[in-house]
């Protein structure tokens, strides 16, 4: 599967990619392929949240938890967090946007390439 580290902070949601080397505020996707996402939070409990995938899991300092997904529509959906980690907490949002493959490949090859 592709691997995602998650980690949450107040007030926000940061997604790596270690084996491109890549960080982001977004977290994008294939089609069709198996992901997991490695969540951990810096400061307090956090809860990755995402409607449309019936997908929950915590995200707590000190410790990964892992949160397995196959996307089967593409488009954007909002990440939310589910669990009340302080005044900010409305504003701690961000998206899942599902590429098709190829896409998916042009997208990072251009992050990456824009990283450098």
């Amino acid at each position: 599967p592709l691997v995602v580290e998650v980690v949450g902070r107040q007030f926000t949601w940061l997604f790596r990619y270690p084996e491109e080397g890549l960080t982001t505020s977004e977290l994008h996707v294939p089609l069709g392929q198996p992901v997991r996402l490695e969540l951990t939070s810096e400061d307090v409990i956090h809860s990755f949240w995402v409607p449309n995938f019936l997908a929950k899991r915590d995200a707590t300092p000190g410790r990964v938890s892992e949160l397995l997904f196959t996307a089967s529509e593409l488009g954007t959906f909002p990440v939310r967090c589910a669990e009340l980690c302080g005044a900010g907490h409305a504003i701690m949002t961000s998206q899942v946007v599902v590429h098709s493959p190829a896409d998916f490949e042009a997208w990072m090859a251009a992050q990456v390439e824009a990283s450098k």
